[in-house]
């Protein structure tokens, strides 16, 4: 498997550093909403194409066939990537020994290797990774646009591999690639590298989508899908696809298709770049006095943004603040540019900002990379805001949870309603609390046990706790937080009481972290004691020490960052966990997760493996701006579950570089 793989890629790395030869003279073909195919990445009708969504793309994709249902997540943290993750229902195939449908879930990838230009845009793809096997296929597509015709043109292996079939073109490189095992995985959530463009055949795919308007395409596709009679589907009749794509507005589009000469489906597409949208609008109002300081602090306070101390010189003010409203420097940067100009400061202004205690020199002048301790005491202390601690801060908002794919049904959801608060005795020591009531859910509804729980009961017993959610006032979190830093580089965060749902504790951090590089390095560990059912203050007889040793890496200023951490999990179980996201200007973020521990894939069960994806999205909603997070995980599983810690130290600080 090894020496097919190291193969595998060799040739991969060869074709991408040949094809993007003419990559500086690309068609721009941004900002154009593709169709998504059946498995919700964009395509025709139920294949692939070479298009991609603009990075910082999420969309949602609902499709309806006979016998199958389908939900599919999509994300491009980059324009050159797309992910996604499904769920599909097939009516008339049993789910194991439960009264339901089969179900199925699994990952998507596609990747760009090269954009069209004077030759066609090049694509390479993975469905059904780390899923049960049904939809597993690989493949590479080519697509080129003319006019208001666009073509595609692909190879597939795997469930792609049907209809007119010739021999897989890679055993003539090297026979290795001939076998494949079978379609099905029982256990699933393999990663089956030795599988990936085998088996004794290939075939080929195509689809041409014409453009009748800006708002209407016709589709027409060729498909050599595998369709088992076992799984309750028809006989193919037709390789030939027909299908019309018709946007409804900048966000939806719906499409009919007519698939494998047998029967419609519809499909529902909606779609947001959660990179363009901010929590904040910049707001300016006239004030009635001549000094430039009430102006400056009525001005800082109209956008989020308190002042605490104001230092200053002939040519320099230093402004200390406090603000957890803005996601990065870049947002910080452009709204003090306004304030500037608004009020006519000429001084230039550098900014201190101060996160949970942490001193953050944020904008400073390109003659001044640095300001150091003696050159700030020479200036004069001009204000110093009043009353500062012990401060108040607190909000009430709705939240909307749900659980996906449970065997009691699709899904379950609740719709709460939730106090957030802050009590500050300082900048870096206060005391923080999650109260929360149901407004309605189903959560009740949810009864049936897992069925591993090895190696301890950590995660799995989720649902005894949803059930609860709806018995009053729940205490989800109340805990006592202390920040600090030691010379430049050393920070640490001290927490303890109610650190999550489900465990109560008491543990540190410890980050190095340094503006000018791009590696940080630390360790946590925590001792924790799981939480009873009720969301009181009882708890249970588990307890145990859990921690980590943790590796951060910064991809220069791409936004992408990197994560690995090694150490034990609240379970007992050892191992590590390889985390990759991508973080935009204004907060937002996207990525994914894998978690290998000692516990074996036979020991885990159905999943193999702990992985899943995260989003983190602005939301607005009835006039309030927030922070909206996604974290999902195909199966609930005990091994590879962290502490769900109430701050982690380098998200803290990253967010202002």
């Amino acid at each position: 498997m090894i020496r097919k793989t190291l193969f595998l890629l060799f040739f991969l790395f060869q074709f991408q550093a040949y094809s993007d030869s003419n990559s500086d003279i690309s068609t721009n073909f941004h900002q154009e909403f593709f169709s998504s195919s059946t498995h919700g990445i964009t395509g025709v009708i139920n294949t692939p194409n070479a298009r991609f969504s603009d990075e910082g793309n999420i969309s949602l994709s609902l499709f309806r066939g006979n016998p199958e249902r389908k939900v599919s997540l999509i994300f491009s943290p980059t324009d050159y990537l797309e992910a996604g993750i499904f769920y599909a229902d097939i009516i008339g195939k049993a789910y194991a020994d439960f009264n339901q449908s089969y179900k199925d879930k699994g990952f998507n990838f596609k990747f760009r290797i090269k954009q069209q230009d004077l030759y066609p845009a090049v694509a390479i793809g993975f469905n059904d990774i780390a899923g049960n096997g049904f939809y597993s296929s690989e493949y590479l597509v080519s697509s080129y646009k003319y006019k208001k015709i666009d073509f595609s043109l692909g190879v597939g292996w795997g469930n792609f591999s049907g209809g007119q079939t010739f021999k897989n073109p890679l055993i003539y490189l090297n026979n290795m690639f001939a076998d494949r095992s079978s379609y099905m995985n029982d256990q699933g959530g393999n990663i089956d590298l030795e599988n990936y463009f085998s088996g004794k055949e290939a075939a080929l795919f195509g689809g041409i989508e014409y453009s009748i308007n800006n708002k209407t395409k016709l589709k027409f596709e060729y498909d050599p899908s595998k369709n088992p009679v076992d799984f309750n589907f028809k006989p193919i009749d037709s390789r030939l696809n027909v299908g019309l794509d018709y946007k409804i507005n900048q966000s939806l589009r719906m499409s009919i298709d007519y698939i494998q000469g047998n029967y419609f489906g519809i499909k529902f597409n909606v779609k947001n770049n959660i990179s363009e949208s901010y929590i904040n609008s910049y707001k300016q109002r006239t004030i009635d006095t001549e000094s430039k300081l009430i102006k400056l602090v009525v001005a800082l306070q109209d956008n989020g943004i308190s002042l605490e101390k104001l230092y200053k010189n002939d040519d320099m003010l230093l402004l200390n603040l406090r603000q957890n409203t803005y996601q990065s420097s870049s947002e910080l940067i452009t709204v003090f540019n306004k304030i500037k100009n608004q009020l006519n400061i000429d001084e230039e202004i550098i900014v201190r900002t101060f996160s949970n205690g942490n001193s953050v020199d944020v904008i400073s002048s390109k003659s001044r990379k640095k300001k150091n301790d003696t050159q700030f005491k020479n200036l004069d202390l001009l204000y110093v805001k009043e009353g500062e601690f012990p401060r108040l801060f607190q909000n009430i908002s709705p939240r909307l949870r749900t659980m996906v794919a449970s065997r009691e049904g699709f899904i379950k959801y609740g719709l709460f309603l939730e106090h957030d608060a802050k009590y500050m005795f300082s900048d870096s020591f206060f005391i923080e609390s999650n109260l929360t009531t149901s407004l309605y859910d189903n959560f009740d509804e949810l009864n049936i046990p897992p069925i591993d729980t090895y190696p301890a009961q950590v995660r799995s017993d989720i649902k005894k706790y949803l059930n609860k959610l709806d018995d009053g006032i729940a205490i989800k979190k109340l805990s006592i937080n202390k920040f600090t830093k030691k010379n430049d580089n050393h920070y640490f965060y001290f927490s303890g009481g109610i650190l999550e749902e489900m465990f109560n504790g008491i543990g540190v951090e410890y980050l190095n972290f340094n503006t000018n590089r791009n590696i940080a390095y630390g360790f946590d560990i925590f001792k924790v004691r799981k939480r009873d059912y009720e969301y009181n203050f009882e708890m249970l007889e588990y307890s145990t020490i859990t921690g980590h040793a943790n590796l951060f890496y910064k991809f220069g200023n791409s936004g992408m960052f990197s994560k690995i951490s090694w150490g034990k999990y609240l379970a007992g179980d050892e191992g590590a966990t390889i985390r990759l996201w991508k973080r935009f200007k204004n907060g937002a973020e996207m990525g994914g997760y894998v978690t290998f521990t000692d516990v074996s894939f036979e020991q885990f069960g159905e999943g193999s493996f702990d992985k899943g994806i995260f989003i983190k999205m602005p939301i607005n909603f009835l006039g309030t701006s927030n922070f909206s997070g996604v974290n999902w995980r195909p199966l609930t599983k005990d091994p590879g579950s962290k502490l769900n810690k109430p701050y982690e130290l380098y998200n803290d600080l990253k967010r202002f570089y």
